[in-house]
This record gives C-alpha cells, structure tokens and sequence, in this order.
C-alpha cells in the first residue's frame, strides 16, 4: 500500500509536467462522482480509479504512436 501512494505522488507529478494532467483532482472527481453520497475519501479506490484510467491512457498512446509511426 506504501508502495503505491509513492508510486501514485511520482505518477501524478510526471503527467503533471508532461500532459499536464492532475490525478488527484481527476481522480477526487470520478471518486466523487460514483461516491457522492458518501464522501470518505479512500485513497486506495482513488488509486485504483487512477491506474484504470492509465492502462486506458497508455492503450491511447500506443496507438497513437503506432499510427504516428505508419
């Protein structure tokens, strides 16, 4: 679990600098969104919400560059 949240901080400080994405408020949002009537804020779920969403994004990328390249 420590291992992650490092992890996550590392990720979420190179997208910031590279796309410019924040993955703490993206992730507080879609957390927030599926949980809104409940607003205990869990760290782990939001880890996880993020991670699905960067297996999305690197699917993106890839293709992105596999196109690029073609």
């Amino acid at each position: 679990m420590e291992k992650s949240i490092k992890h996550f901080y590392f990720l979420n400080r190179f997208l910031l600098h590279i796309f410019g994405i924040d993955l703490q408020i993206m992730a507080k949002k879609i957390y927030l969104k599926k949980h809104h009537k409940d607003l205990i804020y869990d760290m782990y779920t939001m880890i996880m919400e993020v991670r699905s969403f960067l297996i999305i994004l690197h699917k993106d990328v890839r293709q992105l560059m596999v196109e690029t390249l073609h």
